[in-house]
């Protein structure tokens, strides 16, 4: 008795672990929208970062983008209104969570032709890389945000 009591606690935690390792890998993994980089900074498009905004929106690139994109015209406009007025990340990915396939490839196209990379972090936004060219004294270009 007292040895099954054993294989059903270990049963058990083996369990505990697998469901904590798959809940952890799924909240980590799923980004509902992609990363966008220019200049040194990057962040994922339905994020609510300031720099974001300023990035796209104050530069007038996110404009240039949609525009580009080929995207129903109500969509460029919501999506427009979502991130440069509204600010709202939620939206954002909720918006491009409702694109086709086609339509999200023409977005992520669109951004890269206007100079953006897509699903890349710089060097520079890693603490170690960011203290190595601090210390060479090399930065980033300043662009304002």
């Amino acid at each position: 008795m007292k040895e099954h009591c054993i294989k059903h606690r270990s049963f058990l935690a083996i369990l505990g672990v697998i469901a904590a390792v798959t809940s952890s890998l799924a909240l980590v993994g799923c980004a509902s929208t992609f990363r966008v980089s220019k200049d040194c900074y990057s962040s994922f498009l339905d994020s609510d970062e300031k720099r974001l905004y300023s990035m796209l929106c104050e530069t007038e690139d996110f404009r240039e983008i949609i525009s580009a994109a080929a995207i129903q015209q109500d969509k460029k406009d919501s999506l427009y209104k979502a991130l440069c007025k509204e600010r709202s990340g939620e939206k954002v990915g909720n918006l491009y969570a409702s694109f086709s396939e086609q339509e999200k490839d023409s977005l992520k196209l669109s951004f890269q032709t206007q100079g953006h990379d897509i699903n890349y972090k710089p060097v520079e936004a890693s603490g170690a890389a960011r203290m190595s060219r601090l210390r060479e004294n090399l930065q980033c270009p300043a662009q304002g945000y």
